[in-house]
């Protein structure tokens, strides 16, 4: 197994210091203020993806690599399952955390 691996991710969220570290957590701002109203795109399809889910990948990736299994080395693109728009993730957020939207 070659020793290099390249992991494309898409749309990350994760644990944040600050909204707007991420396009994901951005929408929080605007989904807790409900005295004003906001535009989200609900056209666009995103496949939100949780870091923790990415760092699994990366160990698991190494670990491969550490065991000199074949098919290790590339280019790979991960993504969690979920497609969602922005107006999507926004309604999400307003239920999880009581928020009406």
């Amino acid at each position: 197994c070659e020793t290099f691996a390249i992991l494309r991710v898409p749309l990350l969220f994760g644990e944040v210091e600050d909204p707007y570290e991420s396009a994901v957590t951005t929408l929080w701002p605007a989904v807790k203020d409900a005295s004003k109203e906001t535009k989200v795109d609900d056209v666009a399809v995103r496949y939100p993806t949780y870091t923790k889910n990415v760092a699994k990948i990366v160990d698991f990736l190494l670990g491969k690599m550490v065991d000199g299994a074949d098919g290790c080395a590339g280019v790979f693109h991960y993504t969690d399952l979920q497609p969602l728009t922005k107006y999507e993730m926004a309604l999400i957020m307003g239920e999880r955390l009581h928020v009406p939207t």
